[in-house]
């Protein structure tokens, strides 16, 4: 059985590259240092974090949208793994403890700063603008997206695909349901980002779907619990004649995404005398004329 994944769930906001001397940082310090307050209060601020703690380093940029200045509280995990991919010069230590972000470091971070705090509304959500985001404020941001799935039965195999409906950024209050980071209260537009700058996983700008999913459990959890949801409501029951084999078959998949064993080319092994069993129970020959009847679409849309 293949599984197959495709679109892309979130897209950074795009930032034009500037290298700063490590004269221009020195000089810059003090400009930072007079704008940050804790009060996050300054037309110059577009954000401070009140999110630090001992596993955690407070990163400055740039805002790439209105040159306003951001700081923000990244574990130092996060921070390893952005010095492994990019220069030594674009980390600026700054003597309270911040780093300043230069270059291309700064680009892909605020890139996805950006994209958080205004497409996804985080900025917007917290509506007291205290730096976090309490369960109701969470649910007004667009950080969730929806899919659409389609399972096809052949006579010997079944092949999965889901996609992301779109571009996502659903709003989780017009959303049934969604697979971004499930059943999480997000509490911080630092927990996304730093979240979201480990999804990345080849610091293209983009979440795909299989980041996205790997990013939470294992791509065959997510694809059952996908399943598993969309066929547990009522509405979305079959019906009919073939109401039984589709069941069975259901079942049958679930089953094998729960064993989840893989064959040497690491695709999804099948039994495939008891899917023949299955089809002989019902009386069922999948054809080519057929594979439509059994096509069954679970989606997550949003609205």
């Amino acid at each position: 059985m293949q599984i197959t994944l495709s679109g892309t769930a979130f897209k950074s906001y795009e930032v034009n590259i500037k290298n700063r001397t490590k004269e221009e940082l020195s000089k810059e310090n003090l400009s930072f240092d007079n704008t940050l307050t804790k009060t996050n209060e300054s037309d110059n601020i577009t954000y401070q974090t009140t999110n630090e703690n001992e596993n955690t380093t407070n990163i400055v940029f740039t805002d790439p949208t209105n040159g306003n200045h951001v700081q923000v509280a990244l574990d130092n995990s996060i921070i390893d793994r952005l010095k492994r991919n990019f220069s030594e010069d674009d980390f600026f230590q700054r003597e309270n403890g911040d780093i300043r972000l230069n270059a291309k470091a700064e680009a892909f971070v605020s890139g996805w700063f950006a994209d958080i705090a205004y497409k996804r509304e985080f900025l917007s959500s917290d509506v007291n603008n205290d730096g976090k985001l309490t369960e109701e404020e969470y649910l007004n941001t667009y950080n969730a997206f929806g899919i659409k799935g389609t399972i096809t039965y052949n006579s010997d195999d079944i092949s999965i695909n889901e996609k992301v409906d779109n571009l996502g950024y659903g709003n989780y209050a017009s959303i049934d349901e969604t697979i971004y980071r499930t059943g999480i209260h997000v509490k911080s537009l630092d927990d996304e980002l730093n979240y979201t700058l480990n999804a990345d996983k080849d610091f293209d700008g983009e979440i795909s779907l299989e980041e996205a999913y790997t990013s939470e459990s294992t791509i065959e959890n997510k694809v059952k619990a996908n399943i598993g949801d969309f066929f547990s409501l009522p509405a979305n029951q079959e019906k009919g004649e073939l109401a039984s084999f589709f069941n069975d078959a259901i079942n049958f998949v679930l089953d094998i995404l729960e064993k989840n064993k893989k064959d040497k080319n690491k695709n999804i092994e099948i039994d495939k005398k008891q899917w023949e069993q299955i089809q002989q129970r019902h009386n069922i020959l999948i054809t080519e004329s057929l594979k439509q009847v059994f096509e069954s679409e679970y989606k997550k849309e949003k609205t």
